[in-house]
């Protein structure tokens, strides 16, 4: 299904779901609209491909800043939220989220889960998302476009105006293939991408009669039908933990699980990006900003711990909050030392 998203499927009913929240762009688009689109945003995504980390250096140091000041209990979690968004735009935009007022950033923080909670009850109501479009819904809409007008007015106007070039130091890494090269590997076999996808469901319609090879019958193994304008699910969260493809320890942590050839046949059972020609353009980004930040803070603060007496529960019984993204309904809370 994946591979044929193209010409199968389409978005249809999560297209006007999405669009008070997301706008006109690749997650709204299909066809020729959405290829123009992707182009677009391929460009900037291409930088990574040059291998040089130092673009993530200053959201890292501030990051490390705010733990450096911090007294004791302290939640990662909306530390990393500013973090990804302070890298992404300084990507796309050319500027980080920290030219932007604090107040303007909580004010967007707020409004991005709030809307992103409200958009996922829309995609639930198929065909009467239209139905429930409250004003505080339009309200937290309105603020997410403000916030990124913002940064579009501001890139024009440096694309126009006098620009200035920052030099600064490389990383060792940059230097040293090799070792970069293997962090690559390590970076690309993450299992907390397993049991953590940052997108846990996906929903695709068809948009003429087709099938699916497997999944009906008495085995599972038969063909199925499925007719035009039927949606299909995609849930990534489910596919990661089937015992029958990770064993019976699939809800575990266990990271050398990926090493030798257990996995080497994985296929598209493991799609944390999604794949097929809508794989996430990000992924190398994403993948690549996450490894930076992770390294850093375990250098800084090799100390950093759980609470005491915080709770450990197994895999899968934690709170998560689900919307359109996973995180955790708890938090991230650690103690730095």
């Amino acid at each position: 299904m994946v591979t044929h998203a193209k010409v199968d499927y389409y978005l249809g009913t999560r297209r006007g779901a999405m669009f008070p929240f997301i706008g006109e762009g690749i997650f709204t688009q299909d066809g020729p609209a959405w290829k123009h689109s992707r182009e677009l945003l391929r460009r900037p995504f291409l930088k990574t491909h040059y291998q040089d980390p130092q673009g993530f250096q200053e959201p890292i140091n501030n990051l490390l800043s705010k733990l450096s000041s911090s007294d004791g209990l302290i939640d990662l979690q909306p530390l990393f939220f500013h973090f990804t968004l302070a890298t992404t735009t300084a990507l796309i935009f050319g500027q980080p989220v920290e030219s932007s007022d604090n107040e303007d950033h909580d004010s967007f923080a707020s409004s991005f889960d709030h809307a992103s909670w409200i958009t996922t009850l829309r995609s639930r109501l198929t065909d009467f998302y239209w139905i429930y479009n409250p004003s505080h819904y339009r309200a937290a809409c309105g603020t997410i476009k403000a916030f990124a007008g913002g940064f579009v007015t501001r890139a024009l106007s440096d694309k126009y105006g006098d620009k200035s070039e920052v030099a600064s130091d490389r990383f060792l890494l940059v230097r040293h293939p090799r070792v970069f090269d293997r962090l690559k590997q390590e970076i690309r076999s993450t299992v907390a991408l397993r049991l953590y996808p940052p997108i846990p469901l996906n929903v695709r319609f068809a948009n003429k009669t087709t099938w699916l090879p497997r999944g009906g019958g008495a085995d599972g193994k038969a063909p199925v039908l499925v007719r035009k304008g039927v949606g299909i699910g995609i849930v990534p969260y489910y596919m990661h933990r089937r015992k029958d493809t990770w064993g019976e320890d699939a809800m575990d942590y266990r990271p050398e699980r990926w090493e030798g050839s257990e996995l080497s046949n994985i296929g598209y059972a493991y799609m944390p990006f999604h794949n097929g020609p809508r794989l996430c353009l990000g992924k190398d980004f994403a993948l690549m900003e996450a490894s930076c930040l992770i390294i850093q803070i375990l250098q800084k603060f090799p100390n950093i711990r759980l609470p005491p007496g915080y709770p450990i529960v197994p895999t899968g019984q934690e709170k998560q909050e689900l919307t359109i993204f996973l995180k955790s309904a708890e938090g991230c809370k650690v103690v730095i030392h």
